[in-house]
Parts: structure tokens; sequence; C-alpha cells
């Protein structure tokens, strides 16, 4: 058998249409494959644009977080100034408390020598300026002797030389007590010389005429068995020696009756 004919123009058209699809396929492959690159693009520009928006958030949070840190340091800074300030002007007013008294304690001091200079006593016998401190915040105070030995001036005896050598009631009760006023004065400032508020003093030294005046309101008064020194009459204790006070006569006890 003869095989059917093929119409010419129906294959070339066919052929045609085959060309044309094939273009086509190609261009769309084309075109996918460059969409495909542009949403690859897109996205990597997304991501990158998340990222950075996120490292600049944490930058701005970073920043927030040092300015905070620095404003409370700053804060801080002049807090401590204002505390250093304050301590600087108490530091001020504690130098010029110092120096006076110091100048309170020479002046004392040198009332006491020259009181105990007209009942005789002798110039090596007086309270010696060394059981004073020096004074390192106004040298321009004078001052003898170190601090060590001050200290061991003062622990080594709790009353001034001087007041040994009165005899019992021979000294009005008025000047002991000042004179050991004094002496506890010193014992507080060589034991503890950088305190900041040295012990004060009441009153200045008294005088000869004052001494007279109030000698007959002074207390009965006995001489500690202990330290040979004039105490309250009734006192239990020795507030020089800190020894029991005992009695010349003693009273007996009493016995009891027997039924």
């Amino acid at each position: 058998m003869r095989s059917p004919s093929i119409d010419l123009n129906t294959l070339s058209t066919e052929l045609h249409k085959i060309a044309q699809a094939k273009t086509k396929l190609e261009d769309f492959t084309m075109k996918r494959n460059e969409l495909l690159a542009e949403l690859a693009d897109f996205q990597q520009s997304k991501k990158f644009i998340e990222e950075t928006q996120k490292t600049i958030s944490d930058l701005n949070e970073e920043k927030d977080a040092h300015s905070e840190i620095i404003q409370q340091i700053n804060m801080d800074k002049q807090e401590l100034e204002k505390i250093m300030n304050s301590a600087k002007q108490e530091k001020r007013q504690m130098e010029e408390s110092i120096s006076q008294k110091y100048e309170e304690i020479f002046r004392l001091l040198e009332q006491t020598n020259e009181l105990s200079r007209e009942t005789g006593i002798g110039e090596e016998d007086l309270i010696s300026p060394s059981i004073i401190p020096p004074n390192k915040i106004a040298p321009n105070i004078s001052s003898v002797g170190s601090l060590a030995a001050a200290a061991t001036a003062a622990t080594s005896a709790n009353v001034p030389p001087l007041l040994r050598h009165f005899k019992v009631n021979s000294v009005p009760a008025v000047v002991q007590r000042a004179m050991f006023n004094f002496d506890s004065i010193l014992l507080q400032a060589a034991a503890a010389p950088t305190m900041p508020r040295p012990p004060t003093i009441s009153h200045a030294f008294p005088t000869t005429s004052s001494l007279a005046k109030v000698d007959h309101q002074s207390p009965p008064m006995k001489t500690c068995q202990s330290c040979f020194q004039q105490i309250h009459r009734n006192a239990p204790i020795c507030p020089m020696c800190k020894s029991k006070s005992r009695s010349k006569n003693p009273k007996k006890p009493k016995r009891k009756v027997t039924e």
C-alpha cells in the first residue's frame, strides 16, 4: 500500500509551531532562572537588612546602657566630691579645735607649774611638757617630746609627780581635782592622739583667790592607803589607783545575841 501523501504546507506549519514553542520554552527557562536569581538576591538583601537593623538596635541599647552607667558614674563622682568637701571642712574645723586645745593645755600646764613653783616644788618635779603629744597640725605651738615618750610617761604614772610632794591635807581638794582633771586630759590625748575631737577643758585652772574662797566648801576627805592620795571619805574605791578603800578604824562585826 502506498503511504498517504503529506501536505507540505501542513508540515511546514507544524514545524514552525514547534520552533516557536522551543523558542518560548527557552525564553521561559531563561526568565525563570533570572527570577530565581533575583528572588535569591532579594532574600539575601532582606536578611542583611534585618540583621543590620538588629545590630543597630543592639548598639543603641548598649549605648543607652553605657550612657546610664556614665550618668551613674558622674552622679557618684559628684556625691563623692560633696562628701570630700564636707570632710575637708570638718578637717579644718578639727584642726582649729585641736590647735585651741593645745593652746589651752599648754596654758594650763604653765599655770599649774607656776602655782607649783609658788608652793616650793622644784623644777625637776614639775609636770614636763613631754607628756603632751607633739602637735603636727600646728607646729608653731611649742610642744616637746615624741608620741611614744608621751604614751610611756602617761601610762607609767596616773598622778603628776608634783602631787606626791604635798603633805596630806596641805592642798585644798579643789586644787587636787583640777590637777587630776588635767592629768586625765593628758592621758586621753596620749592614748588616742588621732581622735577627731579631743576632750574639752571645761574651765581654766583656778586662781589662788578662788581656791581660798571655795576651800571651805570642800567635802570631807581621807587618804587612800594604796596611793596615799586624797579621796572622798565615803568613796568605796579610790578613783586614782582603783584599789578598794580601807578604813583605819574598821567597824567590828556585831555579835549575834544567843537566846
